[in-house]
């Protein structure tokens, strides 16, 4: 129902995933659960990337939709963190 609410206002449910996915990394982190945060972190990346990929969002340009920014933050966002991450792996 949340995701129909969410196509119905014309809001990206990508660019929702990414953003409950990057909370849900910053909760799992806070935790101490390393498997969880960079999972977590690595599906707000996917969502991410599928919205600033979209076609929606134009490759060049000045002023770039909001949504587009949004999503291209946290894909370098999550890149940064997953990269932070994995080099704390043995």
């Amino acid at each position: 129902m949340l995701f129909q609410s969410l196509r119905a206002e014309d809001e990206s449910v990508a660019l929702y995933l990414a953003g409950a996915s990057r909370l849900e990394a910053c909760i799992q982190e806070a935790l101490n659960n390393e498997d969880e945060t960079l999972e977590a972190w690595q599906d707000s990346l996917g969502y991410s990337l599928a919205v600033a990929e979209s076609s929606i969002c134009p490759q060049f340009g000045i002023w770039p939709p909001p949504d587009c920014l949004r999503a291209q933050q946290w894909a370098a966002e999550a890149r940064e963190l997953i990269a932070s991450h994995e080099g704390d792996a043995p």
